[in-house]
């Protein structure tokens, strides 16, 4: 799992990120910064 501010959410989903969920009440430093959870689902490797 990542996390990946709202700028940054199309670069991921690009490569292949899905979200899980939105954190749009995210506190950093004591300034809000939402973002999203985002998952990527790898192949599974062969035999």
């Amino acid at each position: 799992m990542t996390h990946a501010s709202r700028t940054a959410r199309p670069a991921f989903e690009r490569l292949g990120f899905v979200i899980d969920r939105e954190n749009p009440d995210n506190w950093t430093r004591g300034v809000r910064v939402p973002n999203f959870d985002m998952h990527l689902d790898l192949p599974a490797e062969p035999g």
